[in-house]
């Protein structure tokens, strides 16, 4: 019995990913294999420009709707909902609007962290690694529609 060239190359154990895998994957601003193929000069580039990378990849969430997944990465995407908020309310006026008191007793950083932190927990339990949800294109910089898949 011949099997259909799309079963021929199915793995026999499907394997899923680990959220720590992609979150790891994800912010990863450096790319080894390139690294070694690179002149030192634009090493020494890369060098001072990897931690400005790293805040971007931390605070700014990304949507490619030329990619399949649209650069759904869950845990990354979920940590966006912490980091993003808290940069810019720390960032804002000099961190002035961070370091108010709601009332006295509690700072408007703890405030934005709460509920970052409840947003990001939602969003992680209510989706999956491989797909990403209907309003992910939502938190496109330019609102892209997202592309329909078949």
């Amino acid at each position: 019995m011949l099997k259909s060239g799309s079963e021929e190359y199915r793995p026999l154990l499907p394997s899923q990913e680990t959220s720590l895998r992609i979150l790891t994957t994800a912010l990863r601003p450096l790319d080894y294999r390139k690294w070694r193929r690179k002149p030192w000069y634009w090493r020494i580039f890369k060098i001072f420009k990897v931690p400005v990378e790293l805040v971007l990849l931390l605070t700014v969430p990304v949507v490619d709707p030329d990619k399949d997944d649209l650069n759904w990465k869950r845990p990354l995407n979920c940590l966006h909902f912490l980091t993003s908020p808290l940069l810019c309310i720390l960032t804002l006026k000099s961190g002035v609007y961070g370091l108010y008191q709601i009332q006295g007793v509690f700072p408007v950083w703890g405030l934005i962290s709460l509920v970052g932190f409840v947003l990001a927990i939602i969003i992680f339990v209510t989706t999956s690694n491989e797909e990403p949800p209907k309003y992910h294109c939502s938190r496109s910089q330019d609102l892209l529609p997202c592309p329909q898949r078949p």
